[in-house]
């Protein structure tokens, strides 16, 4: 509670995984884990919306654009979830792992890849 600074919430999982830094936009919590899942988080109960299955671990911050989730794997993937669904809308394959944390912004997507590498996709409205 932002408020009181009380814990309303916490997250288990049945293993033990490394989640990376939560994406938050009006349209929810989104986190990618370890294990190559990304799961979409109901901010105000915790509660899993639906969880979505990668090629590889998810290190790096996923960045919601408008309503759609972009996540950067080890297995050098970036990809596109529809952020209702979980569903995958495209994917591709980069140079090399993507573990930093991806940005948008005047109408880009800005991917860093290992090992010096930076990928800019344009992101329609």
């Amino acid at each position: 509670d932002a408020g009181t600074g009380t814990q309303v919430w916490a997250l288990q999982d049945e293993t033990p995984l490394r989640g990376s830094t939560a994406a938050i936009s009006e349209n929810g919590l989104a986190v990618g884990w370890s294990d190559g899942t990304v799961r979409s988080i109901d901010p105000a109960t915790g509660a899993e919306r639906w969880r979505a299955v990668t090629d590889g671990n998810v290190s790096a911050e996923p960045v919601w654009i408008g309503d759609r989730i972009a996540i950067g794997t080890l297995d050098k993937r970036l990809v596109l979830i529809d952020g209702t669904t979980g569903r995958e809308e495209w994917s591709t394959e980069l140079r090399g792992r993507i573990k930093s944390a991806l940005a948008v912004g005047g109408g880009l997507l800005v991917v860093l890849v290992e090992p010096r590498h930076v990928v800019a996709f344009h992101t329609a409205p």
